[in-house]
């Protein structure tokens, strides 16, 4: 780890910041070490599983796209003059006023 370090601040429940408290008095250190190690130790137990944990949502949200092509909504229907008639009648009242 390098010791250049970055500011971060982030919220915790209440509960978590007992757990906190309590184990940087345990262990006799800073709650930013803490925090620290966590992430360290979360970086390295996820690290093989991130790659495979994003295909398989990605897989999972292609399945579900495949096995449901018929979805509640479509393609937007307008009619062109329908527009062009409503957008002269804007301008129309905007000239009356």
């Amino acid at each position: 780890m390098t010791t250049d370090m970055i500011r971060k601040q982030f919220y915790i429940n209440q509960e978590h910041q007992i757990i906190l408290q309590k184990l940087a008095k345990q262990r006799g250190l800073s709650e930013s070490e803490i925090v620290r190690q966590a992430i360290e130790r979360e970086s390295t137990i996820q690290e093989a599983d991130v790659t495979e944990d994003k295909n398989t949502a990605f897989d999972m949200l292609i399945q579900d796209a495949l096995s449901n092509p018929k979805r509640p909504g479509g393609a937007y229907k307008f009619n062109r003059e329908e527009i062009y008639q409503e957008r002269q009648a804007r301008w129309i009242r905007e000239d009356k006023e």
